[in-house]
């Protein structure tokens, strides 16, 4: 595997881990204040940052109604947010890294279909400005990515975009019939 021409094996782990963020299914958050959990492990980090990654991932709208802001205690593991919350919350703090390179893994998975919705908004915003690499078993999280690896039984079947997928894989194309979206 190579990144930017680096093979893998080359670069210094540390080095590695600085360029990528992870937005998994599971959730971690610790039972302190929203602004405690969104800046958890960082040593700098400036409010015009914060603010900027709160409203790339989606965060702004609801965190202006809780009773203290960004000062809110949300109980352990996020109890107090909506799943919703806690997942726009995570990527907030992912973006907050910025890393060169976001990995999300399947981090739509635990949503409803209108606060998945407002997520993929979020994450088709950041595809402009970042490399993301989008594990999903729901085609909707995906169907804007410039690549597809589409998979079947843990073998890559074809590479493409949604479109051209779509027209020429049988298969990937049932699949979207069976998520009820748009198969033209």
């Amino acid at each position: 595997i190579k990144v930017d021409n680096v093979t893998l094996n080359e670069s210094v782990l540390s080095n590695w881990r600085e360029k990528v963020g992870l937005v998994s299914q599971d959730i971690l958050l610790q039972n302190d204040s929203l602004i405690n959990n969104l800046t958890f492990g960082l040593d700098k980090f400036k409010k015009k940052d914060i603010n900027k990654a709160l409203v790339e991932a989606g965060c702004s709208d609801f965190i202006k109604d809780l009773p203290d802001g960004l000062n809110t205690y949300i109980g352990e593991n996020g109890i107090k947010l909506s799943g919703g919350q806690q997942q726009r919350i995570t990527l907030a703090r992912c973006i907050l890294t910025n890393p060169e390179i976001i990995i999300l893994d399947e981090a739509t998975s635990n949503l409803d279909v209108y606060t998945e919705k407002i997520v993929n908004k979020n994450i088709i915003n950041l595809k402009n400005k970042k490399t993301l690499i989008v594990i999903a078993h729901r085609l909707s999280t995906i169907i804007e990515a410039n690549k597809i690896v589409f998979l079947k039984k843990g073998i890559i079947k074809d590479i493409d975009s949604h479109k051209n997928l779509i027209k020429k894989n049988m298969d990937y194309k049932e699949m979207v019939r069976g998520q009820f979206l748009d198969s033209n």
